[in-house]
């Protein structure tokens, strides 16, 4: 690397230069584009994946989309403009049925999608819903898999009905 390509402080260049403090190895290329590629990923990806779904359930749901418009409209009053910017600390309880619905764009589709494994460290292992897991073996869940209800693919409507 150049000169000017090692004095800069970004985190792709902290990633080059990072050396394993045991063994004083460094990442590899596959280990770089690894950790950079999931760092774009987990701070754009989620972002944009659970807007872009929000909005498409809003667009489908006029009577919900009309309510959430409603609500905006009524609590954010003078909010956004150049005295009053944005953000505002406790912003999300004044918007309960907004919220609301960005709580069921979660449930419904979670852009968050990998598996979460965890060893089995009990002597004895482990049993789920009858199955036996032995020490050392991975037990993992896929995250959605614990908010969705199968057959259901639009609950927005049903779940807010309280509101």
């Amino acid at each position: 690397m150049s000169k000017e390509a090692t004095d800069r402080k970004d985190i792709l260049t902290s990633l080059i230069k990072a050396v394993d403090p045991e063994s004083g190895a460094k990442l590899t290329e596959l280990d770089i584009n690894t950790e950079a590629f999931a760092m774009l990923v987990a701070g754009s990806h989620t972002t944009s994946g659970t807007l872009t779904l929000l909005f498409a359930h809003l667009l489908r749901s006029p009577t919900i989309m009309q309510k959430v418009l409603q609500e905006l409209d009524s609590k954010l009053d003078g909010h956004g403009t150049k005295s009053y910017p944005y953000p505002i600390a406790g912003l999300e309880d004044r918007l309960p049925y907004t919220m609301a619905c960005i709580q069921e764009n979660f449930r419904i589709n979670p852009v968050f999608t990998m598996p979460l494994p965890r060893e089995v460290t009990a002597a004895e292992g482990m049993s789920i819903d009858g199955h036996s897991i032995p020490k050392g073996y991975l037990a993992l869940i896929m995250s959605c898999t614990t908010l969705k209800r199968f057959g259901v693919s639009n609950m927005m409507s049903i779940f807010l009905r309280d509101f």
